[in-house]
């Protein structure tokens, strides 16, 4: 068979390599192909030809990312053509060439391949490349086109043979990017071949798009900048031009061409940026490659630059009453909509001299101009205002100008600083010699911040103006007087708004109203808020004189409290501008005090209780007087038990609660807020369960001898309450860290119960133990763990603990899981030392393996934290190793046939067999044993010498081995 190595898939390619000299060629002719780049990064590219024969190679750098190879073999047949880039061959290499020997009909250096479609440049996308290829005089073909474009993709190539030894070839490219093209005649490549033809775009006027407000139908203004974009992204190559031109009348009486600027852009757009001189038509071209696009010419209509109807003016510098001589004021033009013009201002006066000073026009950028002036006459003013030399709507604008404005000599006659709520009030206001437009305005907001409807009247000649207004709500209320806009001096006034006296409007609430007790102060308010003006009356009447507080709160209402010293029924009067208000007279009773010393509390619930138990108390408030009882029962826990009271209408009370969980109950009573004597007190509550009589002992729950990682148990006796067990009795242990470790109750069945558990933390533990959730005595149980080891729980088993045979390893193991933690101690003694060996299982135990080399008996020792483990020491009986296949047994009573009642002998041999008594048994034709030929063997001289038993007597004593092989810590 032949062996092939195959090696591993190509990778990422870099190169790739085609054309005609990697499937064959001719003999004594170039055979040639193309080497092209894939990517940016080419690598170093190598070539080897195998063969017949030696083959002399070219490679031609192109310099355009590929190049030409050429290799001329001297001998036909089959050649292998390796193309290697970074050392590696690439895809599809080795290419297999056949070279064929070279034939006497052609001649392919003759053929000629001329036209377009193989210049290096002229050939567009989407055009039919043509050329033609003659091959008049060059013998025999065959003709054979080999195409591809840079992307690797092979090119459609039609050829056409005319019939007269030439070809006509056409190919239609598709892409903008270079085409390799290589004519063969007769398996040869031609002169000039292969020919690279670099695509172009091609130029296409039709995918030019213009697009922009400068090339919009309507819309521009003139001397208003405007632009638009030409887009020659998709219409290949050529270049732009623009024409620009007005029509005439537009800045002359001919037709003239208007300036621009053409920007390129980095995405092959063009940004065409002009300036319309004037209103008028204007005719746009845009030419691509030296041919008009199919839109041009464009035909635009450019507006005039501005339209004075659309500008507004306004503000108080063109008021018809609000300029004063020698103030500055001001007013504002808006431009916007009516395009770019210059703004004219121009003032005229009656009087002779300059109209006003300080005057200032200022562009405020935002389509608006700000004008600024001071006038210096009195009387009418013009004020005219034009945009591009046409007025605006309403200008010129007729401003009068009034006298300076003295807020002084305006005064406010007859208004009054309190008013009656509905009732119209009036005052004047006099602004003779003020001055200024002698515009008078008067406000007035009431205490809810809602204006007043107020009105001022026209002032006669010479007069005040007369003004009114009517309160709607009590309260302050603010009268704001101005002059021609501006706040005369003392303004705002202060009124304040009152309502006429009403007691049906005055309310009274509080305790004190009801009652209350003797010596101690009973309250109650008094609301007049919306009641009006009046006077306020309050009288006490009762068994004695009370001692009366009132304080004024401020807001309408005021505050009073009565002290009675007597019990019994007291009349409170309230009286506003000296009627009874609602409810008046007041009646109030008035108590006796209470003591709460003279309170007493006596029954079984104040001694002891049980859970879910109702218990009960009697409390006695019959010689305390009134007051309000009030009792609080809470556990230890923080949980307040539910307390029932019942009134026994004789000063008594019947107390019931039920406490729902064990412990000690604090129990409170006040009478009237205050605490009756004796009290708190602390009650005792008992579980529903008694479990006084359970009892737990055991290991696990002594104070001391429970050692870290060893089980420990104890037992729980719960026979006092129960016979036949059940799930009765938990337990947890709270290890030192604060976690628990688990524990196991095993039920026994007979009312004990044991619990076992590993403590796996150094330090006191706590064991509660609980029955039906009620701690049994003494839990928690507080139990120190510590460091060591209980060699009663190690055991140790195996075959070598049993017995042994001398020079054979034996086994056994020893476990200490459960035992603590301690060292492991092994010591073989016996008639020889023994070599022993011992491996952690890591399971908590080990394997001890030992070899011995007497026998005898050998004790084998194990300690554990240096004390003897169960059983130990282990006594071992090695015996001496028995052979039987090697005893041999020879001599003539062993024949096949033996004479009957004739003494036969034969040899056994037991030298090498090793030391073991030799029983030998005869068996005659009835198949019982025939004991009458035994006497026979105390002729066999040689048994004493059977495995040299005769020296046991030598084996020099005892040889104990030891070895503390493993220590499980």
């Amino acid at each position: 068979p032949f062996e092939v190595q195959v090696g591993p898939a190509p990778g990422e390619q870099k190169v790739r390599a085609w054309g005609p000299g990697l499937v064959g060629g001719v003999v004594g002719h170039a055979a040639a192909f193309v080497v092209e780049a894939i990517g940016t990064h080419v690598g170093t590219l190598g070539f080897s030809i195998e063969g017949p024969s030696q083959a002399r190679i070219e490679c031609d750098d192109r310099g355009d990312g590929s190049c030409d190879v050429r290799y001329w073999p001297t001998e036909p047949g089959a050649y292998a053509v390796h193309v290697v880039c970074d050392d590696e061959d690439i895809r599809d290499s080795p290419f297999l060439a056949q070279i064929l020997p070279a034939p006497n009909d052609s001649w392919p250096d003759k053929v000629k391949a001329f036209g377009p479609g193989l210049e290096p440049t002229g050939c567009i996308v989407e055009r039919p490349a043509e050329f033609t290829i003659d091959t008049r005089g060059a013998g025999k073909g065959p003709l054979k086109l080999y195409a591809q474009d840079a992307e690797g993709c092979p090119i459609d190539i039609k050829v056409k043979d005319n019939g007269d030894g030439t070809y006509h070839c056409v190919y239609v490219p598709t892409k903008a990017i270079k085409h390799t093209i290589i004519v063969t005649w007769g398996g040869v490549t031609t002169p000039r071949s292969p020919f690279r033809v670099n695509v172009g775009e091609g130029s296409h006027p039709g995918k030019v798009k213009v697009y922009g407000p400068g090339v919009e139908k309507t819309g521009l203004k003139a001397n208003e900048p405007t632009y638009f974009t030409v887009d020659c992204s998709e219409a290949g190559q050529g270049d732009v031009s623009i024409g620009i031109k007005c029509a005439p009348g537009v800045v002359g009486p001919v037709e003239a061409d208007i300036d621009f600027d053409i920007i390129k852009n980095d995405n092959d757009t063009f940004t065409v940026k002009y300036t319309p001189p004037g209103a008028g038509l204007y005719t746009i071209m845009v030419l691509f490659g030296k041919q008009e696009i199919p839109t041009s010419p464009f035909r635009i209509k450019v507006d005039p630059s501005h339209d004075a109807s659309k500008v507004k003016a306004e503000g108080p510098g063109l008021s018809r009453t609000g300029v004063e001589v020698g103030q500055p004021t001001h007013f504002t033009v808006q431009t916007k909509g009516a395009g770019k013009a210059p703004l004219d201002v121009q003032f005229g006066a009656a009087g002779p001299g300059p109209a006003v000073r300080d005057f200032q026009l200022l562009d405020n950028h935002d389509y608006s101009h700000t004008v600024k002036y001071c006038p210096l006459q009195q009387g009418p003013l013009s004020v005219a205002v034009t945009y591009g030399g046409d007025p605006i709507p309403r200008s010129p604008f007729a401003v009068n100008v009034a006298p300076p404005l003295q807020l002084s000599k305006v005064t406010v006659q007859g208004l009054n600083s309190k008013a009656e709520v509905g009732q119209p009030q009036e005052f004047s206001v006099g602004c003779q010699g003020a001055g200024g437009q002698g515009k008078v305005g008067v406000k007035v907001t009431g205490p809810s911040r809602r204006p007043v409807p107020c009105r001022v009247g026209s002032a006669p000649p010479g007069g005040p103006h007369p003004v009114t207004f009517t309160p709607p709500e009590e309260g302050p209320h603010r009268v704001e007087v101005t002059y021609d806009g501006h706040p005369i001096p003392g303004s705002p006034f202060p009124v304040e708004a009152v309502l006429p006296p009403d007691p049906s409007k005055v309310t009274a609430f509080g305790p004190g109203l009801q009652g209350g007790r003797v010596g101690t102060p009973a309250p109650f308010t008094i609301d007049t808020k919306g009641a009006g003006t009046g006077g306020l009356g309050l009288t006490v009447e009762g068994p004695c004189e009370a001692k009366i507080e009132c304080q004024d709160n401020g807001d309408g209402s005021c505050s009073v409290s009565y002290l009675p010293t007597e019990p019994g029924d007291y009349s409170i009067n309230i009286l506003f501008a000296e009627h009874h208000i609602p409810g008046s007279p007041f009646k109030a009773k008035v108590t006796p005090l209470f003591d709460p010393t003279m309170v007493t509390a006596t029954g079984p619930g104040l001694e002891r209780g049980k859970v879910g138990e109702a218990s009960t108390f009697l409390v006695d408030c019959s010689k305390a007087g009134e007051a309000e009882l009030t009792i609080e029962i809470i556990s230890e826990a923080g949980v307040k038990a539910e307390v029932l009271i019942q009134n026994n209408r004789d000063g008594t009370y019947s107390i019931t609660y039920t406490p729902a969980c064990a412990g000690a109950y604090t129990i409170t009573i006040k009478y009237g807020g205050h605490p009756v004597p004796k009290f708190p007190v602390c009650v005792a509550v008992e579980p529903a369960v008694d479990t006084s009589g359970v009892k737990v002992y055991g290991k696990g729950v002594e104070p001391r001898g429970v050692l870290r990682e060893v089980g420990t148990e104890f037992t729980v006796d719960a026979r006092a309450l129960t016979q036949g067990g059940g799930p009765h009795v938990a337990a947890r242990v709270l290890n030192p860290s604060g976690t628990n470790t688990d524990t196991f109750v095993t039920d026994l069945g007979d009312g004990t119960y044991r619990v076992a558990y590993t403590p796996f933390e150094d330090g006191l533990h706590l064991v509660e133990v609980t029955y039906d959730e009620v701690s049994v005595p003494k839990s928690p149980f507080r139990v120190g763990v510590a460091e060591g080891c209980d060699p009663s729980r190690v055991r140790a088993h195996g075959p070598g603990l049993e017995g042994g045979l001398v020079g054979k390893a034996t086994r056994f193991t020893v476990e200490t899981r459960g035992a603590g933690t301690g060292g492991l101690g092994l010591a073989i003694e016996g008639p020889s030392e023994a070599k022993m060996s011992c491996k952690d299982n890591k399971d908590g135990s080990c394997t001890v393996e030992y070899i011995p080399f007497t026998p005898g008996d050998y004790d084998v020792n194990i300690t554990f934290g240096g004390h003897p483990i169960p059983g130990s020491p282990f006594r071992v009986p090695v015996q001496e190793l028995v052979e039987p296949s090697k005893v041999k047994c020879s001599g003539p009573g062993l024949g096949p046939s033996v004479r009957a009642r004739v003494p036969h002998s034969f040899t056994v041999d037991c030298s090498t067999a090793g030391l073991a008594p030799l029983e030998v048994t005869l068996l005659g034709p009835t198949g019982k044993r025939d004991m009458g030929g035994m006497g026979g063997l105390g002729d066999m001289g040689d048994m004493g010498d059977m495995g040299g038993m005769g020296d046991m007597g030598d084996t020099g004593g005892w040889h104990p081995s030891r070895s503390p092989c493993w220590d499980p810590r």
